[in-house]
């Protein structure tokens, strides 16, 4: 989807922000699959276990995609990102103090906002929220899957 979108000149932010929710909505379906009962009762540990195994690897696989295609193939996305937000930045600090930022302060945030918004960031907290995502749904769904057979069988 991520591809297609830039290959039909997509709104970057827009298509961005919707390819990171729906892939962060596919770690439900995919961690309920990992537990779906198939004739084994296994303990809850191993349910989890089973359920991050597949959403972590799912994350880990959208994560190399977004740094390859930030790397490769849409290579402005950070820079223009990067100008936006500094744009921004500069036209607040002039609405609200009414004169322009003074060029310390001004460098000082260029060279903040460049070294923290870049590929590598982006891409571990992307990873980092997709292994915080899959242990929560694994738990989640784990607790309910038990939750479920044990009413059942009472």
């Amino acid at each position: 989807m991520r591809l297609l979108a830039f290959m039909l000149n997509g709104n970057p932010q827009f298509v961005d922000t919707g390819f990171l929710f729906i892939s962060l909505a596919a770690l439900i379906p995919l961690s309920i699959y990992a537990i779906w009962p198939r004739g084994q009762n296994n303990s809850f540990l191993r349910e989890v276990n089973a359920s991050m195994r597949i959403t972590t690897l799912f994350g880990l696989i959208i994560t190399v995609f977004l740094f390859l295609f930030y790397q490769f193939l849409e290579t402005e996305y950070f820079e223009l990102t990067r100008e936006q937000i500094i744009n921004r930045e500069l036209k607040n600090y002039e609405t609200t103090n009414g004169s322009p930022m003074p060029q310390e302060d001004s460098v000082k945030l260029k060279d903040n906002i460049t070294s923290f918004f870049s590929i590598r960031n982006y891409t571990a907290i992307v990873l980092v929220l997709f292994i915080i995502l899959s242990a929560f749904y694994a738990a989640l769904f784990s607790a309910l899957k038990k939750l479920l057979i044990q009413t059942k069988s009472s």
